[in-house]
C-alpha cells in the first residue's frame, strides 16, 4: 500500500502563502489560460457570475466565490476557465482532494490546457494520500508536452529538492531558467522554502 510522504510541519503554515506564490508566479511567467474558440461562450449573466466569483477570490473570500458560481448549468461548471476557478476556490481553503477532482476533470476536458497538469501536481502533493513523488510523477509528462511552460520544471525543481536530489534540483532549474524570465524567476526562487537546501547556489545556475 502506498504510504504518503510526509510534509514537513511547516508546509502546511506556507500553504496559504504558497497557493497565493502560485498565482503570482502564473502571472508573472504570463502562464495560457485562454479559452479554445470550440468550447461554449459564456452568457452575459455567467460572464457576471464568473466576475463576481475571480473578485471574491481576490479578496480572500472563497466561501463567497463559490456561491457566486454556485448555479452555473453543468455545461458551463465545466468550461475550462470554470474548471480553473473552482480549482483556485478549493486551494484558497486547502480542500485538496476536492481540488485534485476539479485537476482530473480538466486533464480529461483538455490535456493540452497547461493548467489541469500543474493543478493536479499541486493537489497531489498536499493531499493526505499524495505527497511529493506523486506529485512529480504526474507532472513529469508535461515538461516534454509544454516546451515553453515556466513552472512546470520550476515545480520540478521544487520537488527533487524536497527529495534530496540536488543536482537535479538544479538541472530543472536551468531549464525553467531558459524558459523564462530569469530575473523575475530568481527572485522567487530565493524565497521558496523548497529550495532553502540550493540557496547559495542559485545565482549562478
Amino acid at each position: 500500500m502506498f504510504q504518503s510522504e510526509p510534509l514537513e510541519a511547516h508546509e502546511n503554515e506556507l500553504s496559504r502563502a504558497s497557493f497565493l506564490n502560485l498565482v503570482r508566479f502564473q502571472c508573472l511567467t504570463r502562464i495560457r489560460i485562454a479559452v479554445k474558440s470550440k468550447l461554449t461562450k459564456f452568457s452575459p449573466e455567467t460572464l457576471q457570475q464568473i466576475r463576481f466569483a475571480e473578485g471574491w477570490l481576490g479578496l480572500g473570500n472563497a466561501e463567497e466565490a463559490g456561491k457566486a458560481i454556485a448555479d452555473l448549468n453543468s455545461v458551463e461548471v465545466n468550461q475550462p476557465d470554470v474548471l480553473a476557478l473552482r480549482w483556485s476556490i478549493h486551494a484558497a481553503v486547502e480542500q485538496w482532494e476536492k481540488a485534485h477532482r476539479v485537476a482530473l476533470i480538466q486533464l480529461k476536458i483538455d490535456s493540452d490546457d497547461v493548467r489541469g497538469w500543474i493543478n493536479q501536481s499541486y493537489a497531489l502533493r498536499r493531499m493526505p494520500e499524495g505527497g511529493i513523488r506523486m506529485a512529480m510523477d504526474a507532472l513529469l509528462p508535461a515538461l516534454q508536452k509544454f516546451p515553453s511552460e515556466v513552472l512546470i520544471p520550476y515545480n520540478l525543481a521544487c520537488y527533487q529538492c524536497r527529495l534530496g536530489d540536488l543536482e537535479e534540483a538544479r538541472t530543472y532549474l536551468r531549464v525553467a531558467f531558459k524558459r523564462g524570465e530569469r530575473r523575475q524567476l530568481l527572485a522567487l526562487a530565493l524565497d521558496d522554502p523548497d529550495l532553502k537546501s540550493i540557496r547559495d547556489d542559485l545565482a549562478s545556475l
